[in-house]
């Protein structure tokens, strides 16, 4: 659960938050949690999104883990992949990468203008990567 100031916490699915909150035994609030399921999610979030709507700049998505299957990085891509020419959107990937399946999607992606895999971040570099986005994708499966 990442706690910065501008920092909103998505999960995949409704299963996905109510089996995160039961792991840890926590009840999350609403302001700093939404479920992302789909397409019509995050144009709402565009209508929804103060600054959005008075500055016209992209929403910032960002995901920081250790870059392995289990955590959900290849489906981040997939929608990556799906907005790679939506000017809306800027997508952000952080962490060290384990598989070389992700590796080769990353360097696929990367000539897409609104994303950027940034490596490994510590310290006040991760921090500041938190404080910079808008959106945090929670990087983990739900076992359904």
């Amino acid at each position: 659960m990442q706690k910065g100031n501008n920092i909103k916490n998505i999960f995949l699915c409704s299963k996905h938050l109510s089996d995160f909150e039961l792991v840890y035994d926590i009840k999350l609030s609403e302001f700093k949690t939404l479920i992302f399921s789909n397409d019509f999610y995050l144009n709402y979030l565009i209508k929804k999104n103060k600054r959005f709507i008075e500055t016209k700049s992209p929403l910032r998505v960002g995901f920081l883990s250790n870059l392995t299957l289990d955590k959900g990085v290849l489906e981040v891509l997939e929608i990556v992949q799906a907005y790679k020419e939506n000017n809306n959107f800027h997508f952000s990937i952080a962490g060290p990468i384990y598989d070389e399946s992700i590796n080769v999607k990353i360097k696929d992606l990367s000539q897409v203008s609104n994303f950027v895999y940034l490596g490994p971040l510590y310290g006040q570099d991760k921090y500041d990567w938190f404080e910079s986005i808008d959106i945090f994708l929670f990087p983990s499966k739900s076992k359904i």
